[in-house]
C-alpha cells in the first residue's frame, strides 16, 4: 500500500497504519496535488488528531501463527487551547507460514513497532498540529 504525505509517498506495510481519523479516496487525476504519478486518483489515509475531550482507547488482537497486536491512544487536553495526543501499535508474529529446516527457523517472521505523539494549538482562529512518527518494522526480504 502506497502512503502519501505532504512532500512525500512512500510504501508503508498495512500494519503501521494506526489511529486513523479519516480516509479520503479521489477519483480522477490529481496530478496538481500529488504529482504525475496520480493519474488513477488518490486515497489519502489522516491519522485523528488531538482535540480538547479526554479520551483513550486499547486493543488487543491475536491469531494463528503466535499473531498478537496491541494499539494504545491517549488523547489529553493540556490547556483550553492546547491538546497532546500520544498512539502506539505493536504487531508481532513469531511463526510464519514457511519454516527452513536448515536453519531451523521460520523465515517470515514479522514485527512492527510504531509511535506516534501530536500536539494540537487551536484558538479559532489559528490551528497548528505538530507531530513526531517512529516506526521500526521488521519484515522477511
Amino acid at each position: 500500500m502506497w502512503a502519501a504525505a505532504p512532500g512525500r509517498a512512500h510504501l508503508q506495510p498495512p500494519s503501521t497504519i494506526f489511529d486513523v481519523g479519516q480516509i479520503e479516496v479521489l477519483r480522477g487525476t490529481q496530478g496538481a496535488l500529488y504529482g504525475r504519478d496520480a493519474v488513477g486518483g488518490a486515497i489519502n489515509i489522516l491519522t485523528a488528531r488531538p482535540t480538547q475531550t479526554e479520551s483513550g482507547s486499547v486493543s488487543i488482537k491475536g491469531g494463528n501463527k503466535e499473531f498478537s497486536e496491541v494499539e494504545a491512544v491517549i488523547n489529553h487536553p493540556i490547556t483550553d487551547h492546547l491538546a497532546l495526543r500520544l498512539s502506539a501499535d505493536n504487531m508481532s508474529q513469531a511463526k510464519g507460514f514457511f519454516y527452513n529446516p536448515d536453519l531451523n527457523k521460520y523465515i517470515d517472521t514479522q514485527g512492527t513497532r510504531a509511535y506516534r505523539a501530536q500536539l494540537r494549538y487551536d484558538n479559532g482562529r489559528f490551528d497548528a498540529n505538530l507531530m513526531y512518527e517512529h516506526a521500526n518494522n521488521k519484515y522477511p526480504a
